[in-house]
């Protein structure tokens, strides 16, 4: 009996100090530990990892002598994944190796350095000790523990009476994975056959031959407002897209009496040339800070004289976007500060006038004008038959 209590309390002991261990201690284990105790007692630990993955695939572009904000705020991927890399320190630096961001102690061997500022929820990160343009393919991943959970499975003796308890740690990881482009800009230039302001879209670039969406399109033109860009080019592009049932269903829901003619993906990049037409990066802009006007002149007419555009939000919701058509160019021109994807709906408005036709309206005012000199005369006859009355 005495045994038993003894290692009941040393059961208890060792297993208090397996779930503060780690924490204090913040390292991570995996696989099976098997940690010795004292009197002949053992810890059998099997880790299971958890992950939430996080896939950053937007291009990272830092230009020399410019800021590039990391909003913490922010809920997108690149934003989080950036988040992170800045969550090191008060300032971090990072160099390029193998195509991966690794954390450095020494400055001069970095690309990249970040300051953070946590009052202001943000950091700064910009491009340091680099002379020349250049371009990696990132291509890695980093975790971060969230939390950590341990659960007790019991305690077995031997025939020797060596006890082991059993007990299973769940970690829990956020894991950011890195697949895209960090493009480090020492000197950009600028296409001079085009202006960061407006930029004309041709269809026959498309290299989709087979869906015809787009080719109801002959070309597109977009004007942005307001300092979107200080660098480069914007290209604006249309696509045919393949949509899932629901989302059909939900365009169709929002377009409520409209009928939708195409399904479109419009996008917009901003290009960077490094001194060929060949030789560009580019950087997609799926929000900007204010609306650009888009104008897109269709191959023919669409059916009915009333035009909209069905907006799928990046949120998952969908608006419409009051549009106008010009018949006479077929072209519809609307708003928007958001690239995805876009349904064309219309519908035919009865314009016919249901004034009465001018012939009508003389035969009503001969009738009404008949009718009141007849008023008048008899007026008059009355009166001057009681006038010889009086007399």
């Amino acid at each position: 009996m005495k045994k038993t209590k003894i290692l009941s309390i040393l059961s208890i002991i060792t297993l208090l100090t397996s779930i503060i261990f780690p924490i204090l201690s913040s390292k991570v284990y995996a696989g099976v530990v098997d940690v010795t105790g004292g009197s002949g007692v053992n810890v059998d630990t099997t880790v299971v990892e958890h992950y939430t993955d996080v896939n950053i695939t937007d291009d990272i572009t830092l230009e020399k002598d410019k800021e590039f904000i990391i909003d913490f705020t922010k809920t997108d991927n690149l934003s989080k994944g950036l988040s992170y890399l800045a969550d090191v320190g008060n300032t971090v630096y990072y160099k390029v190796v193998d195509n991966k961001l690794k954390f450095t102690e020494n400055e001069s061997e970095a690309v990249i350095k970040i300051v953070r500022n946590e009052s202001e929820n943000k950091a700064v990160m910009t491009l340091i000790n680099t002379n020349d343009n250049k371009s990696y393919n990132l291509d890695f991943s980093c975790r971060r523990l969230d939390r950590s959970t341990l659960t007790y499975n019991g305690t077995e003796e031997d025939a020797s009476g060596s006890a082991t308890i059993k007990q299973t740690r769940d970690n829990y990881y956020t894991r950011y994975n890195f697949k895209c482009k960090l493009n480090l800009i020492v000197n950009a230039t600028q296409d001079s056959s085009n202006t960061p302001k407006t930029i004309t879209w041709d269809s026959d670039k498309t290299n989709n031959p087979n869906i015809k969406d787009n080719e109801l399109l002959k070309n597109g033109t977009i004007e942005l407002g307001g300092e979107e860009i200080d660098s480069g080019s914007v290209v604006l592009s249309v696509n045919d897209v393949t949509l899932t049932k629901e989302q059909i269903s939900n365009f169709e829901e929002k377009a409520n009496g409209y009928e939708i003619s195409s399904y479109l993906n419009i996008n917009l990049d901003q290009v960077i040339y490094k001194g060929t037409a060949t030789d560009v990066w580019t950087n997609e802009l799926k929000e900007l800070n204010n609306e650009a006007t888009i104008t897109l002149r269709l191959e023919e007419g669409v059916n009915g004289n009333e035009v909209v555009i069905v907006h799928e939000k990046h949120d998952g919701t969908y608006e419409i976007i009051p549009t106008t058509y010009n018949p006479e160019t077929n072209t519809i021109t609307f708003k928007t500060s958001s690239f995805s994807n876009y349904a064309i709906a219309s519908k035919t408005i009865d314009t016919i006038s249901t004034n009465p036709q001018t012939g009508d309206n003389i035969i009503m005012f001969i009738i009404i004008f008949a009718l009141a000199l007849t008023g008048i005369l008899v007026t008059f006859i009355i009166n001057k038959k009681r006038v010889k009355n009086n007399k």
